[in-house]
């Protein structure tokens, strides 16, 4: 069964503390993978890597991932380098629950023509926006399939830009199960490409192996009963054996507390929402403890959010009241429990209805509401997501032979994650992707 090595980062301030587990020294440190350290794609030089004090020191990129960091060696020969004085660098941000395709609701795509119409005028900006605040990449956890792959192969050969896209492929489900019933409802064209309603266990069986012919990163579950049938224990088990056997994480829907630990114990490594139906105690968090179970946090699905008509809603585009308030309060006072007691926290904005910007600074707020430290807020957008995805070798720290997904930053930035204005330049499997040098 697969599941995810603990790994904290300590630290006493976001900025300062990004690279807690990246105490690097001047003496230059090398990348395993990289052929040739005398030439590079990318040299970033005089820059102040947190958690070495006034340090300044190189970062060497060659085949999208960081081959060196430290003094380069005298004759290096680079394509493109980059004079970082005054700036500090961060790792690429995660957003690691993402709906891009607002479907199934009155203001939601209902079609495929909707939904080309959708790809085609809006979806560019919004990838971009993610670019623009850090976001390098993100995890659709539930979209129209196969067309989310579809995006994926545009995203990846550059025809259209935006982050590193991760996808789950449909969410899978009991009969007559959320969101097919629920989000979907009256929508068959919605229930049949955001959903696969599992029948049987050779059904479930037969679905993940297609999902991973397919070339999913990881397998998506919905196992609550609150508004919808519940899928069956033995169904769980079967797709998280399946998916497992691929080296895949499982993702699962589960909003009660009961719920939650059964899934994990059936073999989900990722809770996709905070739970916020009853309270979470010491024992509780021991035990996902003791599950390896990362805890996605959507802590702000719940929360208010200006709307596009001036109204108050929420993620899920549906006004704002009291049963939402409540299942907010209760959520952030659960998250409390998990931080204390070492459940890791991976960020995620559950995008839906609203632009990135718009449902990451919701997000934002309410993780402020817990509150997190300044390096715990961190973790949840950088190492702890790069868990949840299964992808904590790749991605989530600056460290040789990772992917280099990089922001540089203003170095005097004081916020506790830095702000659209501190942000000089994102690069994204090593190339620039937002270059604000020249403002």
């Amino acid at each position: 069964m697969l599941r995810h090595s603990r790994h904290q980062i300590d630290g006493k301030t976001v900025i300062a503390a990004i690279l807690a587990a990246l105490m690097f020294t001047p003496a230059l440190t090398v990348a395993a993978t990289c052929n040739d350290t005398t030439t590079a794609d990318l040299m970033i030089t005089d820059v102040r890597l947190p958690g070495t004090g006034p340090d300044r020191t190189s970062i060497q990129i060659s085949a999208e991932r960081i081959c060196a960091i430290g003094s380069p060696h005298a004759h290096i020969q680079s394509a493109t380098t980059i004079s970082a004085h005054g700036l500090r660098v961060l790792p690429g941000l995660i957003d690691s629950h993402v709906h891009l395709f607002p479907m199934g609701s009155d203001a939601g795509i209902d079609d495929d023509a909707e939904l080309e119409e959708f790809i085609r005028v809006e979806l560019p900006a919004r990838l971009r926006e993610y670019l623009e605040h850090g976001v390098t990449t993100i995890l659709s956890v539930g979209d129209a399939w196969p067309t989310v792959r579809d995006l994926r192969s545009k995203i990846e050969s550059g025809e259209i830009p935006g982050p590193r896209l991760l996808i789950t492929g449909p969410i899978l489900t009991a009969p007559d199960g959320y969101p097919a019933v629920t989000i979907c409802a009256n929508n068959p064209w919605c229930r049949s490409r955001l959903t696969v309603e599992l029948r049987n266990e050779d059904h479930a069986r037969q679905t993940v192996r297609e999902l991973v012919a397919g070339g999913v990163d990881a397998i998506k579950i919905v196992y609550d009963d609150a508004r919808a049938e519940k899928l069956d224990a033995d169904l769980v088990r079967v797709v998280a054996e399946e998916a497992h056997k691929s080296h895949l994480p499982v993702i699962a829907h589960a909003t009660s507390i009961t719920d939650a630990l059964e899934v994990t114990k059936l073999g989900a490594d990722v809770l996709a929402h905070l739970p916020s139906g009853g309270e979470i105690n010491a024992d509780v968090a021991g035990q996902l403890v003791k599950q390896a179970t990362v805890v996605t946090t959507t802590a702000g699905v719940y929360a208010p959010v200006d709307g596009p008509d001036e109204s108050l809603r929420t993620v899920f585009g549906l006004p704002y009241g009291p049963p939402f308030d409540r299942l907010h309060i209760q959520g952030l006072a659960n998250a409390r429990v998990l931080q204390k007691h070492s459940v890791p926290l991976a960020f995620g904005s559950g995008t839906a209805m609203f632009t990135p910007a718009q449902s990451l600074a919701g997000e934002h707020r309410a993780l402020e509401k817990i509150p997190l430290g300044s390096s715990q807020l961190l973790d949840t957008m950088t190492i702890n997501a790069a868990r949840a995805l299964g992808k904590e070798d790749e991605l989530g720290s600056i460290a040789v032979g990772k992917l280099a997904d990089l922001i540089l930053v203003k170095a005097d930035a004081t916020t506790e994650m830095a702000s659209l204005a501190d942000i000089i330049m994102v690069i994204k499997n090593g190339r620039i992707v937002i270059d604000r040098r020249a403002r």
